[in-house]
């Protein structure tokens, strides 16, 4: 009535069209039989013949593992339908890993209605059939041993082993995997080398994660002529360094200013969206499978297992929200009968064990199409793990395929927090003095920096708390400082610290040094802040410019200096502080008698002080509101020029001040140099008129040759 097939094996059983056998039994134990080894796969087909090809059968298998004539001991019911299937059924069971080799009593029944037949007893309508199923030794015995790893890095590594004595006829194969189960019989290895070759190199490895490696001999191509595993042996890939960032602040600012560090390794979960997928297949963990309601029955808050084990698959996530999420399976193909629970990752929950650790929910059925659902709330900020494996009903079981989760709640699925990001002062040693990924260091204990007073570089170490000794170093700026270490160009790199010609985004801090700075001839020099310290020096060469984005300080003792034709230029509308000394110079080509419309560039500056050579009674302002004494043509009273010898200059006003008593009636240049605070942004002159009430204007007039003025 079963035609079976057992294949994937040294000597395969074949029963095709047996017919039916009265009353019911047959005993194929002495003629029909499957090879195997311990640990490793047993594949089967099993199709319904006779009057049955129509009719739903449920169907089971048994191994009699320690032959005392019974079927009915713990772990001896390796295969179950778990339902009437039509047709037949095709699946597969696991031989335990310490089965001691030899002969053992494999029986299969198939019976009308019953999804789970008995393996013993009448039943009214099927059929049951014993083979012989042997556990055996593999042919290539002459194994390798003592795995090194070396030259181990972020993502490569270096293996070799000790030859076999001999060595195999074909070579080697290793494996690689990231946890300690024991690799099948038949699992396809990472790699292979000749029998000459007893080392490897591993690539694409992913940082900071534990590998165990095992090695066995190929002897040759015959069933068994491939050796058993050699191992594990355990290496972990070392942590990509964090990525830090710098901060440079002008002396006596208190923030923010972080340095900052990232890591994927660290503090800097990956967003995992709204579904997760995985796979169980022969390299998956084994453990005893969760005892939970079965048939829409409810999801479980209390841990509990059953004696049967399956395969599992685990993902470990985090939330960015607290709140309530919810984990709906797909449905898988190929199919399977999936179940679920998360559990709080934190290093002490063992799958298949309540022992230790946390359960937080389990399900089996609740889903659509009884497929596993878990409703369940998270915490932001704690690291959990999904499991998921395979339901049987009294059987140890495993599955191979895919499976996909969809996620739905208030948050983002993230990956787990592996760890925090620590600050040290120093590259090795020590403890840390601050944990985050942002830190300000200033006030810190430890960190040597009570304020941010003193200008310097203070340099401080990030590591990933799970790896303390790979450290990144990140500066702590205060100022970017002239040193003239080279000479006195501004523009050399060398003549800074850090090192590199200010930019837009650097305070520049010229203390008190043997070579001042100077900005040459042709240089257009940046800055974001500028402080001039005290018994600091900065000149500015003529056709030179500074673009300053913020501030200009000049301390009391320090000194800043502009040549004609330079300019100093500001970007933001912000107060200059001078209790220094800071002066710009100005230069007009005139004859004694010639006058020049100056204004100031500084703030309060007194008009004598623009050109001390021209004496009273040669300064003028233009006040419009004033009446004018009447001159030919008249009466034209709209303004006058009025006398200004003294006084602060007003910012944005023109004043005409005459040319140096005996400056010569050839064309030369006169200086005036402005001293003070230089103004800075919007500056507002009141637009006034007299107060004329006569006639329009017909045309412009000209004044009379005689009075030295024309219009």
């Amino acid at each position: 009535m079963i035609s079976l097939q057992v294949f994937e094996a040294s000597s395969d059983i074949s029963n095709l069209n047996s017919g039916y056998t009265a009353p019911g039994y047959q005993d194929n134990t002495a003629i029909q039989s499957v090879e195997q080894f311990a640990g490793e796969i047993v594949a089967f087909e099993a199709v319904y013949g006779h009057d049955f090809t129509a009719y739903n059968l449920g169907f089971n298998v048994w191994v009699d593992w320690d032959n005392n004539g019974l079927f009915t001991d713990a772990g001896e019911k390796v295969y179950a339908s778990g339902v009437t299937v039509a047709g037949g059924v095709d699946g597969d069971f696991l031989i335990p890993p310490a089965t001691p080799l030899g002969d053992y009593r494999m029986r299969i029944r198939a019976q009308f209605a019953n999804g789970d037949p008995s393996s013993c007893g009448n039943i009214s309508y099927g059929e049951a059939e014993d083979y012989t199923l042997t556990v055996v030794d593999v042919n290539c015995t002459n194994d390798p041993s003592t795995i090194v790893v070396s030259a181990i890095d972020f993502t490569t590594a270096t293996i070799s082993w000790t030859a076999a004595a001999p060595a195999p006829g074909i070579g080697y194969e290793y494996f690689i995997t990231t946890n300690t189960n024991t690799p099948l019989y038949n699992q396809l290895p990472t790699g292979t080398t000749t029998s000459a070759t007893t080392t490897a190199n591993l690539t694409s490895l992913s940082d900071g994660t534990t590998y165990y490696v095992w090695v066995r001999s190929v002897c040759d191509a015959s069933f068994g002529g491939t050796g058993n595993w050699f191992g594990p042996e355990p290496f972990t890939t070392l942590v990509l360094p964090p990525t830090t960032t710098d901060v440079s602040l002008c002396p006596g600012d208190i923030g923010p200013n972080y340095l900052t560090a990232t890591s994927a390794a660290c503090a800097n979960p990956a967003n995992l969206g709204t579904q997760l997928n995985g796979t169980l297949d022969g390299t998956s963990p084994i453990a005893a499978q969760p005892d939970l309601p079965t048939l829409s029955a409810g999801s479980s808050a209390t841990c509990a297992f059953k004696s049967q084990t399956s395969n599992y698959d685990a993902i470990d996530f985090s939330v960015d929200v607290t709140g309530s999420y919810t984990f709906e399976m797909d449905a898988p193909t190929p199919d399977f009968d999936a179940m679920a629970y998360i559990v709080v990752n934190d290093g002490t929950f063992t799958p298949g064990s309540c022992a230790t650790g946390t359960w937080i929910l389990g399900d089996d059925d609740s889903g659509p199409s009884l497929e596993p659902q878990l409703v369940v709330n998270l915490t932001a900020g704690i690291n959990y793990t999904l499991i998921t494996t395979k339901w049987s009903s009294s059987f140890d079981t495993t599955h191979t395929g895919s499976y996909t989760w969809n996620i739905a709640g208030p948050g983002s699925l993230l990956g787990p927090i592996v760890g925090s990001m620590d600050w040290y002062t120093s590259a090795s040693g020590g403890s840390p003095i601050f944990s985050g990924v942002d830190f300000h260091s200033v006030g810190v204990a430890g960190s040597g920096l009570p304020d941010s007073n003193t200008t310097g570089i203070y340099t401080f170490w990030a590591a990933c708390a799970t790896s303390p000794t790979v450290r990144t170093p990140a500066n702590f700026i205060i100022g970017k400082v002239w040193t003239g270490a080279i000479d006195s160009d501004w523009n050399t790199a060398g003549n800074w610290s850090p090192s590199g010609i200010p930019d837009d985004t650097d305070c520049v801090v010229v203390p008190n040094v043997a070579n001042a700075p100077v900005i040459n001839t042709g240089i257009d020099g940046l800055g974001n802040r500028l402080i001039v310290q005290s018994g600091g020096l900065l000149a500015q060469a003529s056709n030179s410019s500074l673009t300053i984005t913020d501030a200009v300080t000049v301390e009391a003792g320090g000194t800043y200096s502009i040549d004609d034709s330079a300019s100093l230029v500001q970007i933001n509308d912000v107060a200059n502080t001078v209790n220094g000394t800071f002066q710009i110079a100005r230069t007009a080509t005139v004859r004694e008698n010639d006058y020049v419309y100056w204004s100031s560039p500084v703030t309060a500056f007194n008009i004598e002080n623009v050109s001390p050579g021209t004496p009273n009674g040669f300064k003028y302002e233009w006040v419009p509101t004033v009446t004018r004494p009447v001159i030919p043509p008249g009466p034209n009273d709209f303004g006058d020029w009025q006398a200004a010898n003294t006084g602060a200059m007003s910012p944005g006003k023109g004043y005409a001040i005459k040319a140096p008593t005996g400056h010569g009636a050839t064309p030369a240049p006169s200086t005036a140099v402005f001293s003070g605070t230089p103004n800075n942004g919007s500056i507002s002159q009141t637009i006034q008129k007299g107060t004329f009430t006569g006639a329009d204007y017909i045309q412009c007039s000209k004044w009379s040759k005689s009075y030295g003025y024309k219009r």
